[in-house]
């Protein structure tokens, strides 16, 4: 009898029905339509963005839920929703009124870690460890360092006249220096680096650097084709290396859109070759150089960052707006709809502490740049500093500290320094 209890009750869930919500989301000031805020329902686990006239629609299958709305420069709003069929008209009050008290709150002072005589090209977080790439003015030029986090170098090794592009680390653990025509891996142990085997560039570009992730079970890779426009993610089998296609990203408008002015500038390069062949080679070539700069300038790559979350992969997809929440199948969990990414003010990438497992993101106006932690759940954002420096370079977090190159006073591009800021203060 338990058993049949069971199944009626599965046969149950499994046929709820799905309703529609709807509602309109204003500004409560000038009771303005706002386009492009989030509405994510918690307890379906489901989202959607509201559109240019405000509206927007939510199926869900769970009553009572949680509405919880926002958008960039407004106040959070959260709506309980008891029943189906209900309409909602969400006002969100502007958030300029206590925008000087989350600066006080959430100002950092850094802290310089390298002198103003040394300048730091490129650096790796570790666990208590630093690696540098330091440049200094006398020879051997470049120097691979290892320092600890306040920035005192403990080790130094000079890399001859040898000019590195960047610091690597591999999804499988390995470290690397990349140079313009081939990279160098190196070891690190308690207290000192050895470079190790050299490698082709194209071990860099085909293997390492398309590795997002790795467990103990498969490795996560990410490639893009037709001209970046389209993003593939599998995962491999470490032992076997059989490999399985978890997920396609498209711009389909921007595939579409490329494909027709193809098809016109063909047409127009064929009409003029047959008409002045004279002219045959030059013409192709003209309109070639013509869709090389529609494929890289005009039509933005795919932009995908893939994570992992507990057990789970979060895919960070800005092209369509979402976190798309997958299991190691590639099987969707949750899709969680996000807005920040469209505001010019906002770096679209996302900085991951693997230690304290949190998200954040970057943005800047043309006095503070701000780091706000990420809730990959709701898409909500929090301040968690507000530091006195713009044009930040390669940020990086761990367990709880914030470091990053920056420039300083000189435009010289080579004369970069180094600043942590501590963000559990």
């Amino acid at each position: 009898m338990r058993k049949i209890l069971i199944l009626f009750g599965l046969c149950i869930g499994a046929i709820l029905p799905v309703v529609s919500q709807s509602g309109l989301v204003l500004d409560a000031q000038n009771q303005q339509a706002i386009s492009g805020a989030t509405i994510y329902a918690v307890n379906n686990g489901t989202g959607t963005i509201s559109a240019e006239d405000g509206t927007f629609a939510l199926d869900l299958q769970q009553f009572p839920d949680t509405l919880i709305i926002s958008y960039l420069g407004y106040q959070q709003e959260v709506v309980t929703v008891r029943q189906a069929d209900s309409y909602w008209q969400i006002l969100l009050g502007s958030s300029s009124a206590i925008l000087p008290e989350i600066i006080v709150n959430a100002y950092r002072q850094p802290e310089q870690l390298s002198p103003i005589s040394r300048t730091i090209t490129d650096f790796l977080l570790l666990e208590e460890q630093l690696v540098l790439l330091l440049y200094q003015n006398k020879s051997p030029h470049y120097h691979l360092c290892l320092a600890d986090l306040q920035g005192d170098i403990t080790f130094s090794r000079p890399l001859g006249n040898k000019k590195p592009e960047q610091l690597f680390h591999g999804c499988l653990g390995g470290y690397y220096l990349i140079y313009e025509y081939h990279m160098q891996a190196f070891e690190i142990d308690q207290d000192s680096l050895h470079l190790t085997e050299e490698h082709s560039k194209a071990t860099f570009k085909n293997v390492l650097s398309p590795c997002l992730h790795a467990n103990e079970t498969y490795v996560f890779t990410g490639y893009r084709r037709k001209a970046k426009q389209i993003f593939e993610l599998f995962a491999s089998f470490r032992t076997t290396g059989e490999s399985t296609h978890l997920r396609t990203v498209v711009n389909e408008k921007a595939l579409a859109q490329l494909a027709d002015e193809k098809r016109f500038r063909d047409d127009k390069a064929r009409t003029i070759a047959e008409t002045d062949p004279v002219r045959r080679t030059r013409t192709k070539r003209m309109y070639s150089d013509e869709q090389q700069f529609a494929e890289r300038v005009i039509y933005r790559p795919i932009h995908v960052q893939v994570f992992p979350h507990d057990s789970l992969l979060l895919l960070f997809d800005y092209t369509n707006g979402k976190i798309n929440w997958l299991d190691q199948q590639g099987n969707s969990y949750r899709n969680t709809p996000i807005v920040f990414h469209q505001k010019s003010p906002w770096r679209v990438e996302v900085l991951h502490d693997q230690v304290q497992q949190k998200f954040y993101v970057l943005r800047a106006d043309n006095k503070y740049s701000y780091l706000d932690e990420i809730d990959p759940r709701t898409g909500r954002l929090e301040e968690k500093a507000a530091i006195p420096a713009i044009y930040l370079q390669e940020p990086q977090v761990r367990n709880g500290r914030f470091f990053y190159l920056h420039k300083g006073v000189t435009f010289e591009e080579r004369w970069r320094y180094l600043y942590r800021v501590d963000l559990d203060e």
